[in-house]
């Protein structure tokens, strides 16, 4: 008797703010086939009558999908493209209307918020779902604590030694943590989020191997860790899938320069001069005027370069100007034009 397939969104949410695994649309129950006796011609409309429901509904969520979905390097993995981020609460709509329109693959980090962003992970339907996440940073006892900014002073307190970097305890508690506040099983794609010169790397690599090797983790991969201008080349001969987080520099390169529109994470950061603040010139106002918004030409140039771009997206209009990039390329005379002007600054982020 064919599956009943009529529960192909699971991303309605109901009342509590929580996922929902009703169905859109349910179809009536087939009755077995001896049930109908010698009435085979309604046995036949109602098992065919099933079947039309069923196509209907794959055709209406390959329809609704505006992402597109890639392999990540030499991996067996699908991620779609773009990967999304998150971090806040609030999120949770965003990525229902993300997930509506097949972005699938969110990436996380157990210190974003200090735990509440794998916390919103928990609510939605797991197998539909692409989910990575990191670990290194300590991650403090409330979602305002700043413990990646004072990640080291948290390593000479009793209560969060071996909480960080990347020793096997280390690494098994984060993972163990993650699970638990995710509510899941395994996570797809875990990353190591900086390198740690204090623990031999034999003892960091065995730990992520036998995770895998224990199912607790699907694929494994790093974040930051080398200077990419080195790295990227020997990413793409190795077949080691690239996946940039802030391709957009906080959606610096999706408008004009304007000191007075920052986000308030992007005003800390300029006040501290710390990560991901860029700063403008003349060079960064020179745009293609082809019809196309600044967001769509600086994803075009990166799909271009790499496999799938983590951009952070705070309302659904940023997701379908994100989407919008889909099929987009620049011409090669597009390229020079862009290049052209662009002036080589300091290594940031690294730290």
């Amino acid at each position: 008797m064919p599956m009943n397939s009529a529960r192909v969104r699971q991303d309605l949410q109901d009342g509590s703010g929580q996922f929902s695994d009703r169905a859109e649309s349910p179809a009536p129950e087939l009755r077995p086939a001896h049930a109908y006796k010698h009435d085979l011609n309604t046995y036949l409309a109602e098992v065919y009558g099933q079947e039309i429901r069923d196509t209907a509904d794959i055709l209406r969520s390959i329809s609704e999908t505006k992402a597109k979905y890639v392999r990540l390097g030499k991996s067996g993995l699908y991620v779609s493209v773009p990967i999304l981020v998150f971090e806040e609460e609030e999120a949770l709509p965003i990525l229902e209307a993300a997930y509506d329109r097949g972005v699938n693959t969110w990436n996380t980090a157990n210190v974003y918020s200090n735990g509440v962003s794998e916390e919103i992970i928990g609510k939605i339907p797991r197998e539909k779902l692409v989910i990575l996440t990191k670990c290194f940073n300590w991650v403090g006892d409330s979602p305002g604590s700043k413990s990646w900014i004072y990640r080291h002073k948290y390593g000479e307190s009793k209560d969060f030694a071996n909480q960080g970097g990347l020793s096997r305890k280390a690494i098994f508690s984060a993972v163990g943590s993650s699970l638990k506040r995710m509510d899941i099983e395994y996570i797809d794609l875990l990353q190591i989020r900086r390198f740690d010169p204090n623990v031999p790397i034999e003892e960091t690599l065995e730990a992520l191997h036998d995770l895998v090797k224990a199912g607790k983790v699907r694929y494994i991969g790093a974040s930051s860790m080398w200077e990419e201008r080195e790295m990227n080349k020997f990413c793409k001969e190795t077949g080691v899938g690239l996946i940039p987080w802030a391709p957009l520099c906080r959606w610096h390169l999706a408008r004009p320069p304007s000191p007075t529109e920052l986000s308030p994470r992007s005003l800390q950061e300029k006040k501290m001069r710390l990560v991901l603040y860029p700063g403008h010139s003349e060079s960064d106002r020179v745009i293609i005027g082809r019809g196309w918004t600044m967001s769509v030409v600086a994803l075009a140039w990166i799909n271009k370069r790499v496999l799938s771009p983590i951009v952070g997206c705070n309302s659904i209009e940023r997701i379908d100007d994100t989407l919008a990039a889909r099929g987009k390329e620049l011409t090669e005379e597009d390229e020079k034009y862009l290049a052209e002007p662009y002036v080589t600054r300091d290594i940031q982020g690294h730290y």
